[in-house]
């Protein structure tokens, strides 16, 4: 079997549900008590660093949480990730 690598980032509003995704996915379970998880994607004050960290992935995964509209108002990750690499390939999750 054939091993490819590539980078895929997750992208969202601090408490968009990006660590419980993850959780979903590497471990198959959801655990809603999971503590929130620092980082710097999510957060305003650290937009301009963000760019480096989702610069050369191939995909990203846009977080929304559908009872914060804020989470939908403050979308410059798109933007900012297309500006970035312009061939990576945006989907939207909404989650509530």
């Amino acid at each position: 079997m054939k091993r490819v690598d590539l980078m895929i980032v997750l992208l969202g509003k601090e408490y968009g549900g990006k660590t419980s995704l993850l959780e979903q996915y590497l471990h198959d379970r959801f655990n809603g008590d999971l503590p929130y998880q620092n980082d710097t994607a999510g957060s305003e004050r650290y937009e301009a660093m963000s760019k480096i960290y989702y610069r050369g992935a191939k995909a990203a995964i846009v977080c929304y949480d559908l009872t914060d509209s804020s989470s939908f108002e403050r979308d410059a990750f798109s933007g900012h990730v297309r500006a970035t690499s312009i061939s990576v390939i945006l989907f939207y999750i909404t989650h509530s």
